[in-house]
């Protein structure tokens, strides 16, 4: 979001922060965008020096990204005409001859991306237009569609087209010489892009570039994919699961039951274990044998109801009872009709549907 908001220094220091916390496995796939971010931001010598100081161990140059972002940045930072400059400006041509003929399917879908057409002699060779992006494996054409979408816009400055257009006729000279290494790069192509690592594909979800995303294979994109953690690891596991709820037998039936009998008498507890609150036995009793009298007709019902009514007048007599003073008189006088009516409730005129 920071680097859409054209923030680009700043999000270049988010990808370095990130790259940092996990710069083994990039669970987030940062390596396929800190380039952009480097060249955007005109971070070029960091770049370079990432390029330099991580390629032996990281084989950054197979990734399409590095393979011509780094020579664009050499490029731009050989502007000065120093001797080392014409010797960083060499280092350039070769990287993305290199580049070219590792990847020759990313020439002409960029230049496309770009508005501009290639000399006749570049669009319509074999080499660029037989190697196309139909003709790569998936993990490859994933790769190099997230450079082109996002990575295009720093192909249009007009010297750079020229500086491209001089490099692909010298690698096209290479090309219809039968160099070997021309054979070496194809080979490696077949072998090296055979499947797209879970990180990529976590990559192209958050990247959501609509015409990389349409790439995805079909079991990820037909999946169910959460946003605040796509495609999380195989093998992890959630620490804010919520436990299971253990349920009672007869809840769903005794569940307006159980909150009755507990607004008259407080301690009562469904789910304690019977005999373990000596008030609320009976009513608990009750309860179940109403939860389970659905099929027993009216015995069932009136027989749990007279043991509620029962454990009720237990309850209310030592309310009414009183605990002395003026107050015992005045809560016995209140008492006394409740009970009344209790005992004299009418069970025969029930009707239990």
């Amino acid at each position: 979001m920071v680097g859409l908001r054209g923030c680009y220094r700043t999000a270049l220091e988010f990808c370095k922060l990130l790259l940092s916390l996990d710069p083994d496995t990039d669970p987030l796939g940062v390596l396929l965008m800190i380039d952009f971010y480097a060249l955007r931001s005109t971070q070029y010598s960091f770049l370079i020096r990432i390029f330099n100081e991580w390629e032996s161990h990281r084989h950054l140059s197979q990734l399409p990204n590095f393979a011509f972002s780094v020579a664009v940045a050499m490029f731009h930072e050989s502007g000065s005409g120093t001797r080392e400059d014409e010797h960083l400006a060499q280092r350039a041509d070769n990287l993305l001859k290199k580049g070219l003929l590792q990847f020759p399917s990313i020439l002409l879908p960029l230049v496309d991306r770009c508005g501009v057409v290639m000399p006749p002699e570049i669009s319509t060779h074999t080499f660029f237009a037989k190697e196309g992006p139909s003709s790569e494996l998936p993990g490859l054409k994933q790769l190099i569609g997230l450079y082109i979408e996002r990575t295009h816009s720093v192909w249009k400055e007009p010297e750079v087209l020229t500086w491209l257009e001089a490099v692909c006729r010298s690698a096209l000279k290479d090309v219809d010489a039968k160099a070997p290494v021309v054979e070496t790069y194809r080979k490696v192509r077949l072998a090296r892009y055979q499947g797209t690592p879970r990180n990529i594909l976590r990559h192209i979800i958050v990247s959501d570039l609509p015409n990389v995303t349409a790439m995805l294979p079909a079991d990820v994109a037909n999946s169910a994919i959460m946003m605040y953690d796509p495609l999380p690891p195989e093998d992890s596991y959630s620490s804010y699961s919520r436990p299971e709820r253990r349920t009672v037998a007869g809840a769903s039936r005794a569940g307006l039951l159980s909150l009755f009998l507990q607004s008259i008498v407080p301690s009562y507890n469904p789910q304690a274990p019977a005999g373990s609150n000596e008030e609320a036995v009976g009513l608990q009793a009750a309860a179940q044998a109403i939860a389970g009298a659905g099929a027993g007709g009216e015995g069932g019902a009136a027989g749990a109801l007279q043991n509620i009514l029962a454990a009720l007048r237990l309850h209310l007599a030592p309310q009414a009872a009183g605990e002395g003073g003026e107050e015992e008189g005045e809560e016995e006088d209140a008492a006394v009709p409740i009970a009344d009516d209790i005992n004299n409730f009418d069970l025969d005129n029930l009707e239990f549907d």
